[in-house]
């Protein structure tokens, strides 16, 4: 029993130590203020975000009778695309054809219009952070492209399948040695590969 009181006064102790500003190193402080900083930037930010009702009636009148129409039609013309994020939000009308629409709209300390230029790459960035697994409108949706051993997998049934299609339709055979590389997240995968292969020798790569 006192050695179960003297681990939980440890952990205590460990855990104030953590939190005491004065132990921290110089770098850790800077760390901490700046995203401290930026969060509450965020949330300042956040309180002159535009409703959703503002941005949508942002939309010019020709946009506004095809939604109008939309409403008797069994197929709609006008896709809207709402995005809401924390102190930023993102609303995007389109119709397709030749003559097709197209409106986009930042809304950070007002509305704007982000057709082109620094609020279309904004725009932009809002719309497919959104869309990003474990993000936005797929917060509930599992990670995939966190599951390593199943892209190892794949990754290497391709090669295999090029082995082969390289061999029998074109008389190639490659050798054993592979040079693996990955850009952004298929950065990850490459390691992923690379490691498959070393608990695999038998897979002769």
């Amino acid at each position: 029993m006192c050695h179960l009181k003297e681990k939980c006064i440890g952990m205590l102790k460990s855990l104030c130590a953590a939190f005491d500003v004065r132990r921290w190193e110089q770098k850790t402080r800077v760390i901490v203020s700046v995203l401290l900083a930026l969060f509450v930037a965020a949330t300042v930010l956040s309180f002159f975000k535009p409703g959703e009702q503002e941005m949508m009636d942002k939309a010019s009148a020709q946009i506004r009778q095809e939604l109008e129409l939309d409403e008797t039609r069994t197929r709609r013309t006008v896709v809207v695309t709402y995005n809401d994020l924390y102190f930023i939000n993102y609303v995007s009308f389109s119709t397709s054809g030749v003559d097709g629409l197209s409106e986009k709209y930042v809304g950070l300390c007002g509305i704007h219009r982000a057709d082109e230029g620094f609020w279309d790459v904004i725009g932009q960035f809002v719309n497919y952070t959104y869309r990003m697994l474990g993000c936005g409108q797929s917060d509930s949706y599992p990670i995939a492209y966190l599951q390593h051993e199943n892209i190892a997998r794949v990754a290497a049934d391709m090669r295999k399948a090029a082995y082969e299609f390289l061999y029998n339709h074109r008389y190639i055979r490659l050798g054993g040695e592979d040079y693996i590389f990955g850009f952004s997240l298929g950065g990850s995968g490459a390691l992923a590969l690379a490691r498959h292969y070393q608990q695999h020798p038998e897979l002769g790569v």
